[in-house]
């Protein structure tokens, strides 16, 4: 027989001799000639899809898959809530976990954004800040501001009502308002109502702020305003801080 047939043969005999070493009942063992479960490893792992800036908890989530739990303050300890529900962290000596909460912020003083022909404005109206419980909330905002501008033109005009997600743009919508000017002060009002939900960082601050942003106008000088002295004039924003799944 040619001595490259005998090198390839014999090749092949000690992959599969090794391969039965490192099988057992079909379980499959690295760094150990005799694995006792489907997968045995005798030895560290390293998982790069797991590695971060911290050094932090490994959980599995419902599907099975190994995710990181986010790092938990100074002096808080991981704390069960129960089946079905993932930890989160708490403060140190807790008797019984935090459980679900209702976030509410109210807006105070009369803040204001001024647009023209000639330039847009911007307004950030309110700036919510809270820790969850939870990993992903439901964030309702409402409002009503009172738009005036001085012997404006008759036309339409859009606000953008922009919510920043730690920092981040996370979604927009809009309110459309026609403005009957007719050469006199023309006033009306720009309701916003809008309900979503949020992914959001466990047991860590989060913040949550809502912005508007102007368009031109055609012509005259818009000011749009929330006074919260008038009893028409107002925002608020409600976070329910409830389990989702």
């Amino acid at each position: 027989m040619h001595k490259n047939t005998l090198l390839y043969n014999f090749t092949f005999s000690i992959i599969l001799i090794l391969l039965c070493q490192h099988t057992n009942a079909q379980n499959v063992g690295i760094g150990t000639a005799t694995p006792m479960e489907k997968l045995h490893i005798s030895g560290n792992v390293q998982i790069d899809g797991l590695a971060s800036a911290d050094t932090n908890v490994v959980l599995s989530n419902f599907d099975g898959k190994l995710i990181n739990l986010n790092t938990g303050a100074t002096g808080q300890v991981l704390t069960s809530q129960g089946a079905g529900r993932a930890p989160i962290w708490a403060a140190a000596g807790a008797s019984t976990p935090i459980q679900d909460k209702i976030h509410f912020l109210a807006l105070t003083g009369a803040p204001s954004v001024v647009c023209s022909s000639v330039s847009a404005g911007s307004l950030t109206l309110l700036t919510h800040t809270f820790t969850p419980v939870n990993d992903t909330v439901i964030f309702n905002f409402s409002s009503e501001g009172r738009v005036s501008g001085a012997s404006l033109a008759p036309q339409s005009h859009t606000y953008v009502f922009r919510v920043i997600l730690n920092g981040v743009n996370y979604r927009q919508t809009y309110a459309h308002v026609v403005h009957n000017g007719a050469g006199s002060v023309a006033t009306g009002f720009v309701p916003a109502n809008f309900s979503m939900p949020m992914p959001v960082n466990v047991g860590l601050a989060n913040t949550i702020q809502v912005q508007i942003l102007t368009l031109f106008t055609v012509s005259g000088t818009l000011t749009l305003t929330y006074d919260t002295s008038a009893f028409t004039q107002y925002a608020t924003s409600t976070i329910y801080d409830f389990k989702t799944n």
